[in-house]
């Protein structure tokens, strides 16, 4: 739901300026409730969502490349003239807290405004309209949001480095990236992934989607065979932290993905020679799951996709803003209940050509779809079972149980199976179709074949929530 739409020639200069009209209207809000058809309603803002520059401006603090640009500890960056850029050499550091950053007490941490008057410059500190707020201002600003730190951060950055070369690192051959780029273009995703990914050579315009399915899915298998064991082991470490921070199941294993993050910034540091401001946020990610949720829960994905669509509305320059605003008032006074919104889950499609009782797709839920194809064909039962789906009706699924013999598609740090992450170094072999009710699912499974082997790994969002760890 939109709030509020600024509008301007250009950006804001100051954050009072920006912020001052909403939060004048949301504080009266919070402080006495919301009535609704005579019901009151507490509300509360759960976290501030943004990019890096986006969260120094609205917050009032100093850039995020800055020596003291960390948003959540006191940790002291360093310039590095070899890499042109703020390098954070420390990786532990004491804990920013609300009541001291209401104080100011973090010095050049905070921003300030530079006035020169009477021929001498002012410094003004810059007061966010955030502070008069009840907010957390270190808890609630978050900056574990894998669109830009895990994927157009972190794992664009590890890529480069891979493909281009970096310190000790030798840069992949052409031959090498076009292997590469061969097995991408092979992969076929799940439909709940909307984009493929391309190939190696277009690695600089990859949307951020293409690097989120790389880090979460195929990277763990492509990569053992073109990384030394020193680059994959730590690779494995951000693959295994990034997974358990990903869902609600894996909640009891975020310590251990606390030492992983530690770990992996500790070896980037000594394989890439310096740990930037997106390398040093993840040591922090882990304490914003455990405060806020899974990394999904707290990611921009969401608002940059809405944003996209409110940008579709916007036909010229010319007064954009009453076009944004007609455009919505038409959709609120023409909206319709879509189809979708009375489904009822399980939800059978695809009827089959032999049996009209047979059907090749089942939607468990608006997220998780089962189709009779190569890609979308396999689940976990909570046996620990690879199962391919076959068609489904009103019973449940019908299909074939894998009897090929499993391995772990890595041991350390940790071994693969922890996150339910499967390999087979055989001929994929099966036994008699069976009738598996939706009971039975655990998750969807994404595949990775490869020439010598095949990989599943859980699709994350359709790993259970609700129930403890097996």
């Amino acid at each position: 739901m939109i709030a509020g739409i600024f509008f301007g020639n250009n950006k804001p200069k100051k954050v009072e300026e920006f912020l001052t009209p909403f939060v004048e209207e949301i504080l009266p809000i919070m402080e006495n409730g919301l009535i609704l058809n005579n019901h009151k309603l507490t509300v509360n803002i759960r976290s501030v969502i943004c990019d890096a520059p986006a969260r120094a401006f609205v917050k009032g603090v100093v850039n995020f490349n800055s020596m003291n640009g960390c948003l959540k500890c006191c940790t002291l960056g360093e310039y590095s003239k070899e890499f042109r850029t703020t390098v954070f050499p420390h990786t532990t550091a004491d804990s920013r807290t609300d009541h001291d950053f209401r104080k100011k007490v973090y010095g050049k941490h905070h921003q300030e405004y530079k006035i020169r008057r009477d021929g001498k410059i002012v410094r003004t500190p810059v007061e966010t309209p955030f502070l008069k707020l009840p907010i957390n201002m270190i808890e609630d600003f978050i900056v574990s949001d894998s669109l830009h730190l895990l994927h157009l951060g972190v794992m664009k950055r590890l890529l480069l480095a891979y493909r281009d070369g970096h310190n000790n690192l030798t840069k992949w051959s052409k031959s090498t990236v076009d292997n590469i780029s061969d097995v991408l273009k092979l992969i076929k995703l799940p439909m709940e992934i909307h984009r493929s990914v391309r190939g190696m050579d277009y690695v600089n315009h990859w949307k951020a989607s293409e690097f989120g399915s790389f880090l979460n899915y195929i990277g763990i298998v492509v990569l053992k065979k073109f990384l030394n064991d020193e680059h994959y082991i730590n690779f494995v470490r951000l693959f295994c932290a990034v997974t358990i921070c990903s869902t609600k199941y894996y909640q009891k294993y975020l310590p251990v993905a606390k030492m992983l993050f530690i770990e992996f910034i500790a070896k980037y540091h000594k394989l890439f020679g310096s740990v930037t401001s997106n390398i040093h946020n993840l040591s922090h990610i882990v304490e914003e799951v455990e405060s806020k949720g899974p990394l999904p829960s707290i990611s921009t994905y969401p608002f940059e996709n809405h944003l996209y669509q409110i940008k579709k509305q916007v036909r010229s320059g010319n007064h954009p803003l009453p076009q944004i605003i007609n455009r919505m008032t038409e959709r609120d006074n023409h909206c319709t209940v879509k189809p979708s919104d009375n489904e009822i889950y399980p939800l059978l499609k695809e009827p089959s050509k032999n049996h009209e009782s047979m059907y090749l797709r089942i939607s468990i839920n608006p997220n998780f779809t089962l189709r009779s194809t190569l890609a979308d064909r396999w689940f976990l039962s909570k046996n620990d079972e690879i199962i391919a789906m076959d068609f489904a009706d009103s019973s449940g699924i019908y299909g074939h149980k894998m009897t090929s013999r499993l391995s772990h598609l890595f041991e350390d740090p940790l071994t693969s199976n922890c996150i339910h992450v499967y390999q087979t170094n055989e001929s994929l072999t099966f036994q008699n179709r069976k009738l598996y009710p939706i009971s039975s699912i655990f998750c969807k499974l994404v595949v990775v074949v490869m020439a010598d082997s095949t990989v599943f790994i859980p699709l994350v969002h359709t790993l259970p929530s609700d129930i403890e760890m097996r």
